[in-house]
């Protein structure tokens, strides 16, 4: 990604997103207190997706990953995670990425609500200069909406550059290792992680800690799957061999301390 932690296809996406909102409200200024709220509503859920870490490439079905040959499961990682000693450390870089996220996030949220009243008074002010209702509302919304923007990027890009990074880790407390992916258990159900992985993917072998993790960096985001387990060695090979398939390891092998 470049400028900082968002990319350009979340860029395209708030652009495209605030003039077809704005067009929405100017002329349908009756119910603009319910586009402002399917705004804020497709913003959060739309940051999430993009936000979202995609490691492996193209699409296997979860039906095809279930029913192909099975190398490893792991049905309750949690118990091996919890012997970790130096899990807390994660931790707290983990809830640091979590600030970093949330508060551009709240500032929105406050900048909304306090504000979403003022905007047909802004409309009607710029009526006279434009000679259309219409065109000076499509004005006061888009002025609010780019304001929301502009909160979100400029926080960020503060905070990131007092941080240097952020580090995301998930860490699933149950999964299966497949010949055509990765399932990963959650709350709605088993998400697949395709082989092969993308390019960019790197692998982080610690024996001692008894995990692999499948990582990816885009710019300074870094996203860190840790696959806890009894055979991290051999978890790590399979991965090497069915992950980056046709491609040098790269990856990143810490030294037991």
């Amino acid at each position: 990604m470049s400028m900082v932690q968002y990319g350009w296809k979340q860029a395209l996406l708030s652009q495209v997103s605030i003039i077809v909102f704005s067009l929405a409200a100017a002329f349908f200024r009756h119910y603009y207190g319910y586009i402002i709220l399917l705004f804020f509503i497709v913003y959060f859920v739309a940051m999430a997706k993009l936000n979202k870490s995609k490691a492996g490439k193209g699409k296997v079905p979860v039906e095809e990953m279930q029913a192909s040959k099975k190398f490893i499961e792991e049905k309750n990682a949690r118990d091996i995670m919890m012997e970790d000693k130096e899990l807390s450390k994660d931790m707290a870089e983990q809830m640091n990425a979590m600030k970093i996220m949330m508060i551009p996030s709240l500032i929105v949220m406050v900048y909304f609500f306090l504000l979403w009243k003022y905007v047909p008074t802004i409309g009607d002010y710029l009526t006279p200069y434009v000679n259309s209702h219409p065109i000076a509302y499509f004005l006061a919304f888009l002025l609010y909406f780019e304001g929301s923007f502009a909160i979100t990027w400029g926080s960020r890009i503060y905070m990131l550059r007092k941080t240097g990074h952020i580090v995301s880790y998930n860490m699933p407390t149950s999964y299966r290792v497949t010949e055509k992916g990765i399932l990963v258990g959650g709350l709605l159900g088993q998400q697949p992680i395709p082989f092969p992985l993308e390019d960019d993917v790197e692998l982080n072998l610690n024996e001692k800690r008894k995990f692999v993790e499948i990582i990816q960096t885009k710019d300074r985001n870094i996203i860190k799957i840790r696959l806890y387990t009894k055979q991290p060695r051999r978890l790590y090979d399979i991965l090497v061999r069915y992950g980056l398939k046709g491609r040098k390891p790269g990856d990143k092998k810490q030294e037991e301390k």
